[in-house]
């Protein structure tokens, strides 16, 4: 099934590990944990992929993020 998507131009990305700024236009942010190893705010888990239709999202991904801040995010 997933062979037939592709070839119509259908792909799923996984957003974990990178950098939120990397993807911000790509997903929504269900969640934070606070993380102070991190530099940067960052995918830390993936709830739902980025669904692409030849390169554009048509659906967000949802995802939790870490942040090395302490503070909280809405």
């Amino acid at each position: 099934m997933l062979d037939g998507l592709r070839r119509g131009g259908i792909s799923v990305e996984d957003p974990a590990g990178r950098p939120l700024a990397q993807v911000s236009d790509r997903v929504e942010v269900a969640g934070w944990r606070y993380v102070p190893e991190l530099s940067e705010d960052l995918i830390v888990a993936t709830l739902g992929p980025i669904v692409l239709f030849r390169k554009t999202p048509i659906r967000l991904g949802q995802v939790v993020a870490g942040t090395p801040s302490a503070e909280e995010r809405q």
